[in-house]
């Protein structure tokens, strides 16, 4: 059976999309939470996409302590914008919930 037209567009566009983020920004199937989690807060802990400082720099600074931190070069814009990125990444991530047991 042929899929509707917006769906082929779709699929298209998600493949292309996915194609442009780097291998080390995907999420493993394991690091997905189960569909019937109601609060997904903890994901950027527990997917293993972060890296300790990555988590500390989303977590613990706020934007004043953040910009006060790349002032005094104890983090560069590199770590901040990746970290940042990458919680983004995490963000837009589909979960399929018709995998999920």
């Amino acid at each position: 059976m042929n899929q509707p037209q917006w769906q082929t567009i779709r699929d298209r566009k998600l493949a292309d999309v996915a194609s442009r983020i780097p291998t080390e920004w995907q999420i493993p199937p394991s690091g997905l939470p189960p569909a019937s989690l109601p609060n997904v807060t903890s994901i950027p802990r527990t997917c293993g996409l972060l890296t300790p400082k990555e988590l500390h720099i989303t977590e613990a600074y706020t934007a004043r302590s953040l910009l006060a931190a790349l002032r005094q070069h104890d983090l560069t814009t590199v770590e901040v914008t990746t970290a940042f990125c990458k919680v983004i990444r995490i963000l837009t991530t589909p979960i399929p919930f018709h995998l999920q047991s």
